[in-house]
C-alpha cells in the first residue's frame, strides 16, 4: 500500500510546464533583460562620455601648458602661420603649442581669426592664412604685429586635432580687456590699465646672437638685507648700485670674431656714494661667449633692470673698448603695482667707455628712459632724471657723440591676458571653409552648440608677457 501510493505521487510529479507558465516565465525574463541591456547601455554610453571628457581635459591641459609656455606674439604667429616654406619645396611645422603627434592627422587644422577693420571679415593671404600686419623691419631685429576683433579679443581653433584616435576641435580666445582700462595717472600703473600703458618696443632677442641680462628683485634686496645685518648700518637705505657692462672681442687672423660679453653689479651703501661706507660686488655673469661657434658673432645687448627707486641712485656704465658696433638695449622695467610717486626723486646715470671720448659712438643705446636731446649745434638737453656720459664726461662736445634711440613705442601693447580653451568633438565641417564665408570664431563656436555638441572640456588661466 506505501509502496503504491509513492509510486503514484512520483508519477504526479512528473508532470510538464504548463504553456501559460512557460509564456509567464520568458514576459518575466525579457523585462529583466530590458532592464539589464538598457542598464549596460547606460553604462557604456557614461563610460564613452568619461572617456571623451577625459580626452578633452589632457588635450585643453596640453593647450594651456603650451599657450603659457609661449610670448603671446609667438602665440598668434603660430597660429597664423603654423608651416612655412624650408626653400626645398615643402613645409616645416612652426606649430610648436601642441606635440606634433596630435596634428598627425591629414584633416588637421591650425588658424586664427583676425580682423583689420571692424567689417567682421577675416582678411586671408595668398596662402590662404588669416593675414596679420606686418611693420616695417627694422636693422636690429624683426617684430609681427597683430590686430585684436572689434570687441578687442583674439580668437584661435585647432580643428581635428587627434588624441588616441578621437577627432577634437579646440577654440582659444585670449582676453585682454581686463587689465586694458584708460590710464587716467600717468604717475601710476595699475593691474588694470597694465595693457593700456605704452611700453618698450624691444625685437625678438636670440642666444645665438644676442646678450641678456636681467637683474633679480630678489638677489637686490638679500644683498641690502645682508649689508645691514653685517653692518648695523642705517644708512644703508641710501645705495648706490653699478650695472657693469664689459663688451670683449678679439679678431683672429682668418677674420672671425671672438666675442664675450659680461655685467657685474657693485652695491655702494652710505649717504656719500662717491665714498661709500660699504661696498659688495658680484662675480662677473657671462651672458655671451662664441667661442664655440665664432661665425655667430655678437650683435645685441639686452641689459633689463629694475630702478632702486626710494633707496638712492643707478648707474649703468658700458666699457666697450674695442669699439664694437653693436645695439646695447637699455630696458627699465615697472611692475604692475607700482606707483611713481618717488620718480621725482629718483636718479641715475649711463655712461658709454669707448676707445677714444672724443670720437662718435660705435656702439647705439636704445632704452625707454627719459630722452637725451642733441641739438643741430651740438648742444645736449639731458633730462631731468638720467645723465648720459660718454667716457665719463657731461660735457656737450662729449655726450653729442652718443647715439642714443627712443625704443617707447607710440602705442600700448597686450601683456596680460585672460585665456579660455574650449575643447569640443570634432564638429564634422570645416572652421576655415566658415571663416572665409565670413563668420567669425565666436559664431561657429556657437555652430557646435547649436549642433548640439556640447563643450567637453574648459580651462582657464591668464599668461603674462
Amino acid at each position: 500500500m506505501q509502496i503504491s501510493l509513492s509510486r503514484r505521487l512520483r508519477k504526479l510529479n512528473n508532470r510538464g510546464v504548463s504553456l501559460v507558465e512557460l509564456i509567464v516565465a520568458m514576459a518575466i525574463l525579457s523585462i529583466v533583460a530590458v532592464i539589464v541591456y538598457r542598464g549596460i547601455l547606460l553604462a557604456a554610453k557614461t563610460n564613452a562620455k568619461a572617456n571623451y571628457q577625459h580626452k578633452a581635459t589632457t588635450l585643453s591641459q596640453n593647450t594651456m601648458e603650451g599657450l603659457k609656455a609661449t610670448d603671446l606674439e609667438d602665440i598668434l604667429q603660430q597660429f597664423t602661420y603654423p608651416t612655412y616654406p624650408n626653400g626645398a619645396g615643402t613645409n616645416v611645422n612652426n606649430f610648436k603649442i601642441l606635440p606634433s603627434y596630435m596634428l598627425e592627422a591629414s584633416t588637421s587644422v591650425v588658424g586664427s581669426w583676425g580682423l583689420t577693420d571692424n567689417t567682421g571679415k577675416a582678411i586671408l593671404d595668398a596662402d590662404g592664412h588669416i593675414s596679420p600686419i606686418v611693420p616695417s623691419i627694422s636693422l636690429t631685429g624683426e617684430s609681427n604685429g597683430y590686430t585684436k576683433t572689434s570687441d578687442g579679443k583674439y580668437y584661435m581653433y585647432v580643428q581635428n586635432a587627434v588624441l588616441q584616435g578621437i577627432d577634437y576641435d579646440i577654440f582659444v580666445t585670449l582676453d585682454g580687456s581686463a587689465y586694458s582700462q584708460t590710464v587716467t595717472d600717468e604717475t601710476k600703473v595699475t593691474a588694470s590699465t597694465y595693457n593700456s600703458v605704452v611700453s618698450a618696443q624691444i625685437p625678438k632677442m636670440d642666444a645665438t646672437f644676442d646678450g641678456v641680462a636681467t637683474d633679480s628683485l630678489e638677489y637686490d634686496t638679500t644683498v641690502l638685507e645682508g649689508m645691514r645685518t653685517t653692518y648695523s648700518d642705517p644708512t644703508l637705505e641710501l645705495i648706490n648700485r653699478i650695472i657693469n657692462v664689459s663688451i670683449s672681442s678679439t679678431t683672429y687672423a682668418d677674420g672671425k670674431t671672438y666675442s664675450t660679453v659680461s655685467v657685474t653689479y657693485t652695491y655702494n651703501a652710505g649717504p656719500n656714494p662717491a665714498s661709500p661706507a660699504h661696498t659688495e660686488t658680484t662675480d662677473p655673469v657671462f651672458i655671451f661667449d662664441n667661442k664655440d661657434d665664432p661665425e655667430n658673432d655678437l650683435r645685441n645687448v639686452f641689459i633689463f633692470f629694475r630702478p632702486t627707486y626710494g633707496t638712492g641712485t643707478d648707474e649703468i656704465i658700458i666699457n666697450n673698448p674695442r669699439d664694437r658696433e653693436v645695439g646695447v638695449y637699455l630696458i627699465k622695467l615697472d611692475t604692475a603695482s607700482l606707483v611713481y610717486d618717488e620718480l621725482d626723486t629718483y636718479r641715475m646715470s649711463v655712461d658709454l667707455w669707448e676707445s677714444d671720448a672724443g670720437n662718435d659712438a660705435k656702439a647705439t643705446i636704445l632704452t625707454n628712459l627719459p630722452k637725451l636731446k642733441i641739438n643741430a649745434d651740438n648742444s645736449v638737453a639731458q633730462p631731468t632724471n638720467v645723465k648720459y656720459k660718454k667716457g665719463g664726461f657731461e660735457t656737450s662736445d662729449k655726450v653729442s657723440k652718443l647715439k642714443v634711440t627712443d625704443i617707447t613705442g607710440e602705442s600700448s601693447t597686450d601683456r596680460i591676458m585672460d585665456v579660455t580653451v574650449d575643447v569640443f568633438r570634432a564638429g564634422g565641417f570645416s572652421v576655415k571653409d566658415q571663416i572665409e564665408a565670413g563668420k567669425t570664431l565666436a559664431e561657429v563656436e556657437q555652430m557646435y552648440k547649436d549642433a548640439g555638441k556640447n563643450c567637453l572640456a574648459t580651462m582657464k588661466s591668464t599668461i603674462r608677457n
